[in-house]
């Protein structure tokens, strides 16, 4: 894991210490029914066969939750971004489209640890695909698999809320063409996985509206999300 995800890691951790006495400063509850809206942004650092690949991808998130107990609720998030990568050609620049898109469903449960805070753990499906082209060719690969998550979520006061979780999955490759990857035979199937760390904050304008701010830290780079979520 990178340095930046372990530092999100710490600051996860010493969110989980002061829960206890910082949350319980708050008289109201977590609110696990709402949808929002975000723009993402990324950065990746890779590195093919001696070929820097700095990927700067930006779109938009979409996700939301809806509590179908006291302690059980649904979610779903879908995250669409894209990049171009531009190289020096003979007269004219080279380009190549990247798309990335993401989409996770799944179900999970919260258990309070004070009057204004809880941990939570979510387990479910989850589906990432990319396109990648050029004027002369394109790919597509398509990945299907699983994830796990696990956090913290809590009130500091009414109007703020601070949380943390990482995210573990795991996908099973059943097709990996050879111009994807020369060491790995058409129809073998392969485990990929990727483990990220994301903390974030909510200011609530009323109690229906907040606004978003979160960051995160990937196994080969980093990100943030800016938006608006609705309460129901």
């Amino acid at each position: 894991m990178k340095k930046s995800a372990l530092a999100s890691m710490i600051a996860l951790g010493l969110l989980a210490v002061t829960s206890t006495q910082s949350f319980a400063k708050s008289s109201e509850g977590i609110n696990w029914n709402y949808v929002s809206a975000s723009y993402a942004s990324y950065s990746y650092d890779d590195e093919e066969d001696g070929l820097a690949l700095n990927l700067s991808p930006a779109g938009y998130f979409l996700d939301g939750s809806f509590a179908v107990h006291d302690n059980v609720f649904v979610m779903a998030e879908y995250q669409s971004v894209t990049d171009s990568l531009s190289f020096p050609g003979f007269g004219s620049a080279f380009t190549i489209d990247v798309e990335e898109q993401q989409f996770r469903l799944g179900a999970g449960m919260n258990v309070p640890v004070s009057a204004s805070s809880d941990l939570f753990g979510a387990v479910g499906y989850t589906n990432i695909s990319y396109d990648v082209s050029s004027e002369f060719s394109s790919m597509e690969d398509d990945l299907d698999g699983l994830f796990l998550r696990g956090g913290l979520r809590g009130k500091f006061s009414p109007s703020l809320e601070v949380y943390g979780y990482f995210t573990y999955s795991t996908y099973d490759v059943d097709e990996l063409e050879e111009s994807v990857e020369d060491d790995v035979e058409a129809g073998e199937q392969v485990d990929d996985n990727e483990t990220t760390v994301t903390v974030g904050a909510r200011y609530f304008l009323t109690d229906q509206l907040s606004l978003n701010a979160s960051y995160t830290a990937l196994d080969e780079g980093n990100g943030y999300t800016l938006g608006m979520s609705y309460y129901f």
